[in-house]
This record gives structure tokens, C-alpha cells and sequence, in this order.
């Protein structure tokens, strides 16, 4: 899973592409198969407020026309093809080590600023 913080800058830049990758970004990061709603309520707890404005519904079904996800009788669920419209986006290593560097930086940062003395 990524970070609230990765999935919001990833959700908005695939934005500039369409609506579509965002949607799914965010279905990949729910257990499967997700309500619409649940989507939508993903999408404004990590900030990307826009996807309050879309036709989600309407998102998905395009997206199962086209194979990337399935609408089963309790929800969505990301298929293969579905998957590598945001695999680049979603790399749960990649985030891992991101937020690992992150909070190294920040541990010697503060080593820095206030030394203990021993």
C-alpha cells in the first residue's frame, strides 16, 4: 500500500492524463472487490478532492469495456490490463523505500540539531 502522501501526489499527476488512471490508482489500493463509494471516499480522506466531482461509475464501466477492471455484485476489482495503467505509480518497494529515506533524513536531522550527550 502506499503512503496517503504518494498515493495524492501519484492520483494527481495521473489526473493531467484523464480521469481514468487516478480511479484506478485508488481502486489498487482497496481490498477487492471496492464500492464505487469506497473509491470516491479514498480519494477525498488523502486529500484528492476532484474525484468528488467525477462520474466514478461511469470511470469504471469505461475501464470494463476495455478490460481493466470487473464489476462483480460487491464492487470493482482491478484486472492485469488495469494494472499497468498505474503500475509505474504504484510500486509498493519503491514507496517503502521512499518513506524508509524519508524517516532516516529526518531521525539525523534531528541527531544534528540537538546532539545527545552522553
Amino acid at each position: 500500500m502506499l503512503s496517503d502522501e504518494t498515493l495524492l501526489l501519484s492520483a494527481q499527476e495521473l489526473a493531467r492524463t484523464g480521469q481514468r488512471p487516478p480511479v484506478l490508482l485508488l481502486l489498487s489500493q482497496l481490498s477487492q472487490p471496492a464500492p464505487t463509494l469506497k473509491i470516491r471516499e479514498k480519494g477525498v480522506s488523502i486529500g484528492f478532492r476532484t474525484i468528488s466531482q467525477w462520474n466514478v461509475t461511469a470511470i469504471l464501466k469505461a475501464a470494463a469495456n476495455d478490460g481493466q477492471v470487473a464489476q462483480l455484485a460487491d464492487g470493482w476489482r482491478l484486472l492485469g490490463p488495469g494494472f499497468k495503467v498505474v503500475e509505474n505509480h504504484y510500486r509498493p518497494e519503491a514507496a517503502i523505500i521512499s518513506e524508509t529515506r524519508h524517516s532516516l533524513r529526518t531521525h539525523l536531522l534531528q541527531m544534528v540539531v540537538s546532539p545527545v550527550v552522553v
